[in-house]
């Protein structure tokens, strides 16, 4: 059995022992959230604490009590919106948006505590309702404001008297004019909008930006805190989860994920995917305990950071949670562990998962507790699991929350260390269908295991889709359906029905980016002829090439963006590029007199190479590096008019959580009259039907892509319209006119 590593292996990610046993440590530092004392500084019941409490009912607030009165603090730096408490006139909620992640590998998309004094915070007067309190006077966050405030003002016009403070002036409404169906997102991201009317501006509003640790208000007797994992900056429109991140779920006194409200079981079923967005706050804060953790705690109006585990877990020693274990494993399609029921032993034997403290007590059982897709253990040091697989080459598992113990590259399981070898001995069977064991290791205080998540990415068995076809024609023959293995770049491309919350300023053209946070595995071709294994978010770019100076062709670019990869041992440095890609949602301005077209930001760029495929002159593009290096990315690239034929499918035909998929028309690539290689695909779209089945569509008219690498897929009228380049970087011949363009 390996050896547990030691804090001092694991502080930084490097290939030694050829890359294996080790990982990046997490470096958390944020603030407790109520002032305490330690030991019996607050309470918790069994109802008010965090996770399952039927197999309908799933509570996401952690609630805690306590005598009298306390100060309640900002985790993190973030922004904050105050929004009224559904039922109690005389509380507040208070979103915080974190600006600067407490825990960097992490993203945390809101922390929401429920329940702080209204009197905190605002007046009520006869103008309306106001700020309470002035620079000098109130909570930290009071003066916070009103200094900025008054800082603005005087800047402005130092003659005139400054208006009322009115609390909509940082977001704060009375619930009216903000609808309960409002997704709280649109109000981050909302502009100021002009009244054509009454010339007065709207949704004029700025939610203040605060420091970690800023005494915020005060709570009365009881608290509760929701903390909710970011899975991007966008909405679906239409979606069809009953639960919503909007100002209902914002405003409530505290939260229950409930699948009453689901009117089929698919929706039921995502209700329950609804509970891994949430984290319960012991294991936020377990996540502190590893000694490089940081945690401010404030007393009396004294502040101190603590940074060993045992002064840190006196803190959380009273969560009803504090040694709960958060087991979660995302599978196919972003969805949870057998969501798509191909995760079971066979069809008499629904067992999916083995567990124990011990390699030698493993008990087969079904993966969640009470029928949520959240396995909890609880008080254990040593976490084994075994997961069910079908042994295909492409398994793969990565951990991207847990102290992985057992053998791994860089948090990557694979090949040996996760497959089984089947047994030649007849008399002396080995069970194939369930991997290997996994070890994951708690960080303890004596004999009680810390409070943490454990979140592994797995791919283990081969998921299969027939294509769904139209009816025939009266008279014509049926058609059989073809059926398909789903391969690793058909799970990661989603986004095409995703909505930037992001709006655009003023009349110039701005074109959005979307960026989805949830994290998938993909195989890079390497040097060696082989793979490596890599984790990766996905970007959506729009952009927009002049053709004249008044016409221009919109397109739709999709790129992943590398989060960690397992490179080949021996040609580290250079069979691959090793940068991990830093990019966010925006948008970016447009003009016709100058091109703003999509470019691979560094060490990328794009080489164009022309060839023809049965007549047809295409332009080929190459995605390289700078250093040569192999690239370590994915991009399709679309124009705007064919990303929405893929778009109308999915409206079309009413699916969810669609990804492109590629339907290769040769296993091998093809040889042009040029002697350049390439490859063909047609590309369609898969996505879960009403029901909740997977239903693959194609287009009609078939929607050819272009590859010349694997790593750059590119349709005709895309490439067509990208500027010869030459040399390196981005470096762009304009001297060279475009080549001729169908833009019909």
């Amino acid at each position: 059995m390996p050896e547990t590593l030691s804090n001092t292996q694991t502080q930084q990610l490097t290939t030694s022992e050829n890359g294996r046993n080790v990982r990046p440590i997490l470096v958390a530092n944020s603030s407790f959230f109520v002032e305490s004392s330690g030991a019996n500084s607050f309470g918790q019941t069994l109802v008010q604490k965090f996770g399952p409490i039927s197999d309908t009912q799933f509570r996401t607030t952690s609630k805690i009590t306590f005598s009298g009165s306390k100060k309640v603090f900002a985790i993190c730096q973030g922004q904050v919106f105050i929004v009224p408490q559904e039922g109690n006139s005389t509380k507040v909620n208070l979103i915080l948006r974190p600006y600067k992640q407490p825990i960097p590998e992490l993203s945390i998309k809101y922390f929401i505590y429920r329940g702080l004094n209204k009197s905190d915070f605002f007046d009520d007067t006869p103008e309306g309702i106001i700020v309470t309190g002035n620079e000098t006077t109130g909570t930290d966050f009071i003066k916070h404001v009103w200094s900025e405030f008054n800082k603005f003002y005087v800047n402005e016009n130092s003659t005139e008297d400054p208006p009322t403070f009115l609390a909509s002036m940082i977001g704060y409404s009375d619930g009216i004019s903000q609808l309960d169906t409002d997704l709280i997102d649109s109000y981050f991201y909302a502009p100021a909008v002009i009244d054509e009317t009454t010339e007065e501006e709207l949704n004029a509003f700025e939610f203040p930006l605060v420091p970690k640790g800023m005494f915020l208000g005060n709570a009365l007797s009881e608290v509760g805190l929701d903390i909710l994992l970011n899975k991007g900056d966008y909405y679906i429109e239409n979606d069809p989860n009953p639960f919503q991140l909007n100002l209902a779920f914002a405003r409530a006194a505290d939260f229950t994920l409930d699948t009453s409200i689901g009117d089929t079981d698919y929706k039921k079923k995502l209700i329950k995917e609804s509970c891994i967005q949430f984290m319960d706050p012991a294991a936020f804060y377990g996540l502190h305990c590893n000694g490089n953790g940081k945690l401010a705690v404030t007393n009396a109006d004294a502040t101190i950071e603590l940074t060993t585990k045992d002064t840190i877990y006196t803190h959380l020693q009273n969560f009803e949670t504090k040694n709960s274990l958060y087991l979660y494993i995302q599978s196919s399609r972003q969805r949870s562990y057998n969501f798509y029921g191909n995760y079971v032993y066979d069809n008499t034997n629904p067992n999916n998962l083995k567990i124990g403290s011990s390699d030698t007590n493993l008990i087969e059982t079904i993966f969640g507790t009470l029928g949520w897709p959240l396995y909890i253990v609880n008080n254990q040091e040593d976490t084994f699991v075994q997961l069910i697989t079908d042994n295909h080459l492409g398994a793969g598992l990565y951990v991207k929350l847990g102290a992985i113990a057992s053998e791994h590259e860089q948090n990557f399981v694979r090949e040996g260390n996760l497959l089984k070898t089947p047994s030649v001995d007849e008399s002396n069977p080995i069970d194939t269908k369930f991997s290997k064991s996994i070890r994951i290791k708690s960080e303890m205080i004596a004999t009680n295991a810390i409070s943490q998540p454990i979140q592994l990415i797995y791919e283990g068995v081969e998921l299969r889709v027939t294509e769904s076809l139209p009816p025939p024609d009266p008279g014509q023959p049926i058609v059989e359906p073809q059926q398909f293995v789903l391969k690793d770049i058909d799970d990661v491309f989603g986004l095409l029905n995703a909505k930037p919350f992001l709006r655009p300023k003023g009349n110039v053209i701005e074109l959005p980016s979307v960026l989805e946070h949830e994290l998938q595995l993909i195989n890079f071709a390497n040097t060696q002829r082989g793979n490596d294994i890599g984790v990766v978010k996905t970007k959506r770019i729009a952009d927009a090439i002049a053709i004249n100076d008044t016409e221009n062709v919109k397109r739709i670019t999709y790129e992943t963006l590398l989060f960690n990869i397992k490179n080949t041992n021996s040609t580290y440095a250079k069979s691959n590029s090793s940068s991990i890609d830093k990019s966010a949602a925006g948008t970016h301005s447009f003009s016709q007199s100058q091109n703003n077209f999509y470019q691979p930001a560094e060490p990328y760029y794009f080489k164009t190479k022309i060839f023809t495929d049965n007549g047809k002159t295409i332009t080929g593009l190459q995605l390289l590096t700078v250093d040569n290096s192999l690239a370590t990315k994915k991009i399709i690239g679309l124009t705007n008019d064919e990303n929405q034929q893929l778009l109308n499918l999915i409206i079309t035909n009413n699916i969810n959580n669609c990804k492109i998929f590629f339907k290769e028309l040769s296993d091998v690539f093809s040889v042009s009259f040029e002697g350049i290689n390439y490859n063909v695909s047609v590309l369609g779209i898969i996505g879960e039907g009403i029901d909740g089945e997977l239903k693959l569509f194609f287009l009609e008219n078939s929607l050819k892509i272009y590859t010349l690498d694997s790593f750059l897929f590119a349709s005709k009228n895309y490439s067509k319209l990208t500027p010869k380049l030459f040399l390196k970087k981005e470096q762009l011949d304009f001297s060279v006119p475009l080549l001729d363009i169908d833009i019909n």
